[in-house]
């Protein structure tokens, strides 16, 4: 069944509140819910029934204002109950009694049992596998919630909200019951019960008012969460000092779970997180794990305000919460770096990855605008576009608005909309009122699909001095019928090193950065009594998602880059200096060589900003340049410029890794985590410059590190490239660290990604798969092998036998049988097949029959599948 955006109807029914008691059994767990509905006064028609959703779970018995009814139906997980004498005109309350089965829920949606936890996951439709409701963001409720259980296998029994009794039962029962006072639709709601251990700590916010805030995990793991608990009180600290939002309940939790489909999900007051987000430790954790620790502990801890306090009316308005706050998170882990040069590089790998990434998917089949106007399951739509084109687009308002009146514009959305579902509409109002700039042009970016490509014509005219700028949007989207234009603002700078005397024509200066605001097909400025023809800088710091089309030769980018002073820049002149170098197989210049020298010995610059740039582009980017490719080919032509790279540089990289290796103590200051990240960059084109002269720094570094950064930045090369001795580095990694869960996903993963030296590597994947310690159950664990090998591991998986397509062909459908969501996560991997050379794609096409011909698929799958099938259709094989 296909939702349209545009069939959304109001709810005939509201529900003002919510009363849960739940008896929890891993095998068995009876469920009373009171439901307190009354007639949605916007409803546009009176309802003859109301429609609640349930799935997977019995009916025990079911009761309207008191009275046992019999009279309903159920199929196709919706009860339905018909009004009888205008029962429903007025306010009425409906109790049920329903029955789940936690331990046999794999899905890990609804209530299911991880390891000795019983936990919830809701977003987007798992409350309906709890009990039966209307499930749907636009009904907010407020929930009282008591759970029940014995005592010595669920001691600790957390929900929503704030705990206002517990009680000690007969036959070693105990309870506890739960008030959250903020209303919050189903899929908020959360409980965690078990064996857990805290860390805890009082704070004081602005306003003198203490709160508390806890960290649950497993005893073994719970000296872990330190850095997680620091972290929260900076995001609360931050949310207050920068919009004004407070910590609005007694308490905050956030509790750590092994078996999680995401990162962690900001149920009201009770954040619940894959483990791995938030363990850290000095021997556990890499550098970039604290980063991400610290925006995704950021991130949930802000929905408090911008996803749960207001929102959604409905899952097509994702954006609206999601773009929205991993804006807010990207903003606090900035804030948090004191120096200019690490927000920039923070800013920079957050960019690579959106065009690595998201570019792509705007490109290929299940390019959607931020706000999509249909889907199937809406799991398959919790996409980087979503999540990350949409904070783009919120950054782009800020842009336009400037700091202050896009504070502003928050200040208005809350005081509208607190306690409310409602639309991306709703928020770009509350940001045009608020500012009084007209954003309805802007709009457009919400319901445009594709990546708007801005193409640059430049004329200077020597003789009348005349220099002028030409700007094109367009958008190369074929299936997009209306192509409207953007409103795109755009940072720009005219940069004239030798200017005599000031330039200010048009409202421009020379030598200043300035917001050029596009809103039509074709731009033009032009600037007369000009001497000389100025450098242009333009989408500085990324200032909007956009591609650039600038024809502009090796020399001309040299050129820029000798007076750029934007760093985002400043990077993307490297990068596309090496995508021209690579697509067109060029030597690198002499003089592109001695700036990458340059640069690379300048003690001066950010040391993690010199590790960035040489940093090749991904495969994924380059990919984006051809409408068909070789993906074997296009990667061993990476490899073989990182290798020319490596070798180019093998005195400089050698004479840094020394330096680099100051052995001073490790700690995680980003002085000290810039430097890692240049040696491990050292070591890393050392050991790719010649492999069997190097290895044993790699070696030494491996077993002497202080620290998991470089132990693991050690083993990497060593396995990718499988030098002599590392299979013996491999084993001592495993026999140290075979209890810890995280690290042996790591272990998985290096392996699924080594560079295959046969046909027969896929054995090798297939012994892991067999590996005692594999458990495809564990969301975890599965990516770390299945999806590493297909997402990341080019050679082996687009092997011409086929064996690579056919491994992931069969995961993907043994995997659907448990956790449909992995599994259709697994398969968007297809979705890339129209773009492969047509070797390639008959050859995948030709071994993943399996695939297509399963009739008993979910609906998440089903929905990736048949756009693979469509793909094999336009290309007619």
């Amino acid at each position: 069944m296909t939702f349209y955006r545009q069939q959304y109807r109001a709810p005939d029914f509201l529900c003002q509140k919510i009363e849960l008691e739940i008896n929890l059994d891993k095998k068995s767990t009876l469920v009373r819910n009171r439901m307190y509905f009354y007639p949605n006064p916007n409803s546009t028609q009176r309802a003859e029934e109301i429609v609640l959703n349930g799935e997977d779970i019995s009916l025990e018995a079911l009761r309207v204002n008191g009275k046992i009814i019999k009279s309903f139906s159920l199929q196709n997980n919706e009860l339905r109950i018909k009004s009888a004498s205008k029962l429903f005109l007025d306010p009425f309350q409906i109790e049920i009694l329903s029955r789940c089965h936690p331990e046999q829920n794999s899905s890990l949606k609804g209530l299911y049992v991880s390891n000795n936890l019983m936990v919830t996951q809701c977003e987007a439709e798992g409350f309906r596998k709890i009990t039966f409701s209307i499930d749907r963001p636009d009904i907010m409720s407020v929930f009282t919630v008591k759970l029940i259980a014995l005592k010595k296998d669920y001691p600790i029994l957390l929900s929503n909200g704030n705990l206002i009794e517990e009680e000690n039962l007969a036959n070693k029962m105990h309870s506890a019951t739960w008030h959250d006072p903020f209303p919050k639709p189903s899929y908020l709601f959360a409980l965690v019960a078990g064996n857990l251990a805290c860390n805890e700590k009082e704070i004081i916010c602005s306003n003198g008012e203490k709160k508390l805030l806890q960290v649950w995990a497993d005893k073994g793991n719970i000296k872990k969460t330190t850095f997680c608990l620091d972290t929260l009180e900076n995001a609360i600290h931050w949310d207050e000092s920068r919009f004004g939002l407070k910590l609005d309940l007694d308490r905050f939790m956030i509790v750590a779970v092994d078996d999680f489909n995401m990162g962690a999900m900001e149920n009201k007051g009770l954040n619940i997180f894959n483990s791995s987000a938030i363990y850290t430790d000095q021997n556990l954790s890499l550098d970039q794990d604290y980063v991400y620790t610290e925006r995704i502990v950021g991130h949930e801890y802000f929905h408090n305000w911008t996803g749960n306090r207001v929102s959604c009316r409905d899952w097509f308005q994702l954006t609206l919460k999601e773009g929205l706050t991993v804006f807010r998170d990207q903003e606090f882990s900035s804030d948090r770096l004191s120096k200019q040069s690490g927000k920039d590089v923070r800013r920079i790998n957050f960019v690579n990855s959106l065009r690595s990434s998201q570019f792509s998917e705007d490109a290929g089949p299940m390019a959607h605008p931020i706000r999509p106007d249909s889907y199937e399951a809406i799991d398959n739509f919790y996409t980087s576009t979503v999540y990350s084109k949409g904070a783009e687009v919120v950054r782009m308002i800020h842009t336009i608005l400037g700091e202050d009146k896009f504070k502003h514009g928050m200040d208005l959305y809350f005081k509208r909309h607190d306690g409310c579902a409602v639309t991306c509409d709703d928020f770009v109002g509350a940001m045009q009122d608020a500012s009084q700039i007209d954003l309805s042009q802007f709009m457009l970016w919400y319901s445009t699909p594709g990546t708007p490509i801005l193409s640059i014509q430049e004329n200077f005219d020597s003789k009348k001095n005349i220099y002028s700028l030409t700007l094109i949007q367009s958008n190369k989207l074929n299936h997009v019928s209306k192509k409207p234009d953007l409103h795109i603002p755009v940072k720009i700078k005219f940069i004239s090193p030798n200017l005599k005397k000031p330039v200010c024509q048009n409202g421009i200066s020379f030598n200043k950065e300035y917001i050029l605001n596009i809103t039509k097909k074709k731009t033009k400025i032009e600037f007369q009594q000009i001497n000389v023809k100025p450098i242009l800088s333009i989408n500085r710091g990324f200032s909007a998602p956009i591609i650039i089309e600038y024809e502009q030769t090796q020399k001309d980018l040299l050129e820029q880059l000798a007076y750029e002073d934007d760093t985002f820049n400043t990077w993307d002149i490297i990068q596309r200096t090496y995508c021209l170098i690579i697509l067109n197989k060029q030597k690198f210049g002499k003089k592109f060589l001695a700036i990458l020298k340059k640069i690379l010995l300048r003690e001066d610059l950010d040391a993690g900003f010199r590790s960035t740039l040489f940093n090749l582009p991904a495969e994924s980017f380059l990919a984006q340049k051809f409408d068909e490719y070789d993906p074997e080919a296009l990667l061993k032509n990476i490899h073989f410029y990182k290798k020319q790279l490596a070798q180019l540089f093998e005195l400089e990289w050698l004479k840094l890794f020394d330096a680099m290796n100051d052995g001073k103590k490790y700690d995680l200051t980003p002085d000290q985590i810039n430097r890692r990240a240049l040696k491990n960059k050292c070591l890393d084109m050392l050991l790719w410059c010649d492999i069997d002269q190097y290895e044993h720094l790699a070696i030494k570094q491996y077993f002497s590190a202080d620290n998991m950064n470089d132990r693991w930045f050690a083993l990497c090369p060593l396995v990718l490239q499988s030098s002599k001795n590392f299979e013996g580095v491999l084993d001592d990694f495993y026999h140290q660290y075979k209890n810890i869960d995280m690290l042996i996903d790591k272990w998985f993963s290096v392996q699924a990604t080594q560079l295959p030296k046969g046909p027969d590597y896929i054995d090798q994947i297939k012994k892991l798969q067999a590996h005692p310690d594999f458990n495809i159950k564990n969301p975890n664990r599965a990516n770390s092998l299945l999806s590493s090998f297909s997402y990341i591991n080019t050679f082996a998986f687009h092997n011409l036998n086929g064996s690579g397509y056919q491994f992931w062909a069969k995961s993907v459908l043994t995997l659907d049988k448990i956790n449909p969501q992995g599994a259709s996560f697994l398969a968007k991997r297809g979705l890339d097949s129209g773009h492969w050379d047509k070797l390639h794609k008959q050859c995948f096409y030709n071994h993943i029959d399996e695939l297509f011909k399963n009739k008993n698929m979910s609906k998440n799958l089903l929905e990736i599948v048949r756009l693979i099938q469509n793909i094999k259709r336009k290309n007619s094989l």
